[in-house]
């Protein structure tokens, strides 16, 4: 594989480089009866860049399209929202926190950087509908619900250019139907929501990831049964698993592309703890290993992000078992920068 691929496994590596304890955690189960081979011999420097000041328990990060900042979604001393942090490191500040969110977790940025998408699937409306998508400026203000998205549950989240316009594809749950389903909206249409795939053999869609050709990629945490996760590829109107019998993470699965779409990554935990690893997956190839070297002291393994323009990434553990103390008690997760 390439240098590209090898800059991509990189990202697997988001803890804080003090933390060196020691491997071997079991892989995560997959979808044949062999142990996943180890990529562990790739190593590079990462940063913590998002300290628990103001927040506790991040979900999901995302860089901006040219990785300066990193924003993202986590629970907070006024409430739940959403933080930004600079990608090198600094003041975390709060963007959007409290009221209309109960519980925010996928993230997305526009493509020119100017608007977040935040996914909250227990949010509800005067129309009584579970679940909706806010719109917050990136520079911070009221979210607004967007148009369209009431009732979908919404989990994972990604944005994407389509005929000259930012297009919005998430998991959530399909509002004319009730099944799980991935879908997509235009953001600045007339919220029409365009299923993409729905019902079997999705069941708890979370992670989403799209190519530049249009391929869906999709991390459903319970897909393979007795709380085991599967990786899909849509393609048109086929929907193939490409991995399956893995333990992703919870309740936010991270899955993203290299820039060169060379591969995907997608956030998950070893098959016997709540132990991080990173599944990878090459494309086309489809060849998989796992990285867990350093990052098996993370016990979140949630969401995960690139920045449109360039090959660096933010991400979110819920519980990286670091023992930092805050207000007297133990904190709950990081928020980590990587510049390949």
């Amino acid at each position: 594989m390439g240098g590209d691929y090898r800059r991509f496994v990189a990202v697997a590596l988001l803890v804080p480089i003090f933390v060196l304890s020691a491997c071997g955690a079991p892989p995560a189960r997959s979808d044949t009866s062999q142990a996943l081979p180890l990529r562990n011999e790739i190593l590079s420097s990462v940063n913590l860049v998002g300290h628990p000041e103001l927040f506790d328990t991040p979900w999901d990060a995302t860089p901006d399209p040219d990785g300066q900042q990193i924003y993202f979604t986590a629970t907070g001393q006024a409430g739940s929202g959403v933080f930004g942090v600079p990608f090198a490191g600094g003041a975390t500040r709060a963007v959007a926190v409290g009221d209309p969110f109960v519980a925010p977790r996928g993230l997305a940025i526009s493509t020119d950087g100017q608007q977040l998408y935040v996914a909250d699937p227990e949010a509800a409306g005067a129309d009584g509908r579970t679940g909706r998508i806010f719109v917050v400026p990136a520079a911070g203000g009221a979210p607004a619900a967007l148009a369209g998205t009431a009732g979908t549950a919404p989990r994972g989240l990604e944005v994407v250019r389509e005929g000259g316009a930012d297009v919005l594809y998430f998991s959530g749950v399909d509002a004319s139907s009730g099944q799980p389903a991935v879908m997509k909206v235009a953001v600045a249409g007339t919220g029409a929501v365009s299923v993409i795939a729905s019902g079997a053999p999705l069941k708890e869609p979370v992670g989403v990831a799209v190519s530049k050709g249009g391929v869906v990629y999709v991390a459903d945490r319970l897909a393979s049964g007795n709380d085991l996760g599967s990786v899909f590829r849509i393609t048109g109107a086929t929907v193939e698993s490409i991995a399956s019998n893995v333990r992703l993470g919870k309740p936010v699965v991270g899955a993203t592309l290299t820039l060169d779409e060379s591969a995907l990554l997608v956030s998950a935990l070893a098959a016997d703890r709540d132990s991080a690893q990173v599944l990878l997956i090459a494309v086309p190839g489809l060849e998989k290993g796992i990285v867990n070297k350093v990052i098996e002291a993370n016990t979140g393994s949630g969401g995960v992000h690139r920045a449109h323009n360039r090959n660096v990434f933010a991400w979110a553990d819920s519980t990286v078992g670091l023992g930092r103390q805050r207000g007297g008690g133990a904190s709950q997760g990081g928020v980590y920068a990587l510049a390949p």
